[in-house]
């Protein structure tokens, strides 16, 4: 059995996170500093946070296999993630006999 998912990637939703949190505080710091249109920008951005997008490609396979040359069977789970943003990856591989 093998799949491909997307998801969140780990990396990307930290830096959204930070974003967000930097908009949430905006325009607790500027006001009184900045003209009234700017602040209800930064007042209506607060509002509004960047939505998270799934750019993590996950690849995964799962199984037991027998081949001809092996003695046992085997049971093997691959997977690899990749983030078409940030180019965080990720790889796992497991093989054992049954």
């Amino acid at each position: 059995m093998s799949a491909d998912n997307w998801r969140v990637c780990p990396r990307c939703r930290e830096r959204v996170d930070k974003e967000n949190e930097a908009r949430a505080i905006a325009p607790g710091r500027q006001y009184g500093k900045v003209p009234e249109a700017e602040f209800i920008e930064l007042v209506n951005k607060s509002k509004s946070p960047i939505p998270y997008e799934e750019t993590l490609r996950e690849d995964y396979e799962i199984g037991i296999v027998k081949t001809d040359r092996d003695t046992k069977s085997q049971f093997y789970v691959y997977y690899s993630a990749r983030c078409t943003t940030c180019k965080f990856a990720f790889k796992y591989r497991h093989e054992e006999n049954v």
